[in-house]
């Protein structure tokens, strides 16, 4: 295998320092060889403010191969992704046969991939490695590592000889992500070492297999990684519970209209409870959906006007903004799902509409004309006005499906980013105006009439986000305002 020459991954480097990683590019140059580490002079460590023990002969400029110890379903996994990306790979396993080598010779590798169960760390020569070896530790737990408790990589350090350095990285990579993800691009894998430059080596590995690290500092941190894979659901909880009380005070507030009021005055009746599970649902899921669909573009908006003000991209946003504008992937699934729920229910209840005709009463030889009976007479036409009605919602809901599919890791990394951006941006708001012109043309009639007590309408109460969304989004689509934010998220400063 081949790293990458330090000097020809300054952008990678940079981005790795931007999140905090320290790494430092030192400077090695085209002649490298296996003992590149000997040919960087203590001076220039120092001048790069890099601690460099001088027993560490780690090849940060080339490698022959890589050792992965373990042929389980991670180790067989990170074997074929590393062969994949053009990386030679040594594996050791307690039967070596075949292609296989024995764990003492895979270990001898300048860096190894410990890709075996905590469990079976007693059982492998690790007293044997040489000074100098990176060790990448990606065991992962079954419980949740305490903040005073040593994790697993802490203690893989304390069984190993002096000079052998473990960089904790990997555990947050499925196997079957490797087998399956050809494209990793973007994705950031936390890492957590001693050493300086065995972190720059493992990252460099990384990149080579098209991932970008997360430096987090020192080995104590490897306890924060560890926890990752068995946090449930991370990013979801705090978007979840907004969803989840948003949906139960519209329900409230659909409740009280109808139980709550009665010809604009408050008291409380009973008629109509049977429809909690159905009609009530149902408007909820309505009002829901679109007060959420409208929660995914509103923050956009704040923060256009905010670099509009500043004149700057380069200036970070409010903590309550910043953490809206990383829910809004979030909404928009909670809101595709009460979306679906409100389509269902309407597929399902939803009937043609008949005139009535009154008719008398038959009797012997003649008619009752003063009993009327009631039948049904012939199907009556909607106006434009429903038509308009429900072909906006069915456009506007298929139009967030494909906004949904599209933001699948799966789906949006096989696009460019000009079409993810038409299908994120100009799609959804055109599902925006089209939810918005559904909601609205439904109740036309009451959609500036308050007769329910203190309540808001089933029409109003969702239409004043959508609202506030739109009416701020018109004055950035003048010319010169938007040429002046295009420059500005293209990096000028006013």
């Amino acid at each position: 295998m081949h790293y990458k020459k330090l000097e020809e991954c300054h952008l990678n480097v940079a981005n790795i320092a931007a999140m905090g990683s320290g790494d430092l590019c030192l400077p090695v140059t085209e002649g490298t060889t296996n003992n590149a580490i000997e040919d960087i002079t203590r001076n220039e460590a120092v001048a790069s403010g890099v601690n460099i023990n001088p027993d560490i002969k780690v090849n940060i400029g080339e490698a022959d191969c890589v050792g992965v110890v373990g042929t389980g379903n991670f180790g067989k996994a990170i074997t074929n992704k590393l062969v994949k990306c053009g990386v030679q790979v040594v594996v050791g396993t307690r039967n070596p046969t075949g292609l296989f080598v024995s764990i003492e010779k895979a270990l001898q590798e300048k860096i190894v991939i410990l890709a075996v169960p905590t469990f079976s760390w007693p059982d492998l020569p690790l007293a044997k490695i040489q000074a100098g070896t990176i060790l990448i530790d990606c065991s992962n737990r079954t419980k949740t590592c305490a903040p005073d408790e040593l994790s697993q990589a802490e203690k893989l350090q304390q069984l190993l000889p002096p000079g052998v350095h473990v960089v904790k990285g990997f555990n947050t990579i499925s196997a079957y992500e490797l087998e399956n993800m050809t494209f990793s691009a973007g994705q950031q894998i936390p890492i957590a070492g001693n050493s300086q430059v065995g972190k720059q080596a493992v990252g460099l590995l990384l990149d080579k297999l098209g991932y970008h690290v997360s430096d987090m500092g020192n080995l104590e941190q490897a306890r924060l990684i560890e926890n990752i894979p068995l946090a449930l659901f991370p990013n979801w909880k705090k978007p979840f519970l907004i969803s989840v009380c948003l949906w139960m005070f519209l329900y409230f507030l659909t409740f009280a209209r109808y139980h709550f009021c009665s010809n604009n005055e408050l008291c409380w009746h009973s008629k109509g409870l049977k429809n909690m599970f159905v009609k009530y649902i149902n408007k909820t899921c309505d009002c829901h959906a679109l007060v959420l669909l409208a929660s995914c573009y509103l923050p956009g908006i704040f923060a256009a006007y905010l670099q509009l003000a500043r004149g700057t991209k380069y200036s970070e946003f409010p903590a309550w903004l910043d953490n809206w504008l990383k829910m809004r992937k979030q909404f928009g699934v909670f809101m595709l799902f009460s979306a679906s729920i409100h389509a269902c229910f309407y597929v399902l209840l939803f009937e043609p509409h008949f005139g009535k005709v009154h008719i008398p009463t038959p009797s012997k030889g003649s008619w009752d004309w003063d009993n009327l009976l009631t039948v049904q007479g012939q199907e009556a036409s909607y106006d434009l006005r429903t038509n308009i009605w429900i072909a906006a919602g069915v456009i506007g809901y298929f139009i967030a499906v494909i906004l949904g599919v599209t933001s699948l890791p799966s789906v949006s990394s096989s696009l460019s980013w000009k079409e993810f951006r038409m299908l994120q941006s100009w799609l959804g708001w055109l599902c925006l105006i089209l939810c918005s012109t559904h909601c609205s043309l439904n109740g036309w009639t009451k959609l500036f009439k308050f007769k329910d007590c203190i309540f808001l309408g089933s029409e109003q109460l969702p239409m004043i986000l959508p609202a506030i969304t739109i009416l701020l989004k018109i004055p950035l689509l003048i010319p010169f305002v938007d040429a002046r934010l295009t420059q500005i998220r293209q990096g000028k400063v006013f």
